[in-house]
């Protein structure tokens, strides 16, 4: 009996990457601006290209960069770019 096909979770659409077959250091900026789009989170895709934060600044990324650097003002806005964040480097430290 065969097991019945998983459905594809939430977190694996979060931490996809933007590009085919693209890990996330290979993300360019524009890259970082679909993810953010995918997280729901498009408004700050101009401050993260102005910046220049392409895939391997990302993974780098504190709260406090998005705050102070960013200009992310919400606290909610930071916590989920935080999480996903998060995400990206687990899948990326053990993909």
């Amino acid at each position: 009996e065969e097991a019945p096909a998983e459905a594809p979770s939430v977190v694996a659409a979060v931490v996809a990457p933007a590009g085919p077959g693209a890990t996330v250091v290979a993300w360019k900026t524009s890259d970082v601006s679909t993810w953010l789009s995918s997280i729901e989170l498009p408004q700050h895709a101009a401050a993260f290209k102005s910046a220049a934060i392409d895939g391997p600044m990302l993974l780098t990324l504190t709260e406090a960069d998005l705050a102070r650097e960013l200009g992310v003002t919400s606290a909610l806005h930071r916590k989920k770019i935080m999480m996903a964040i998060g995400e990206l480097r687990k899948s990326y430290i053990s993909p």
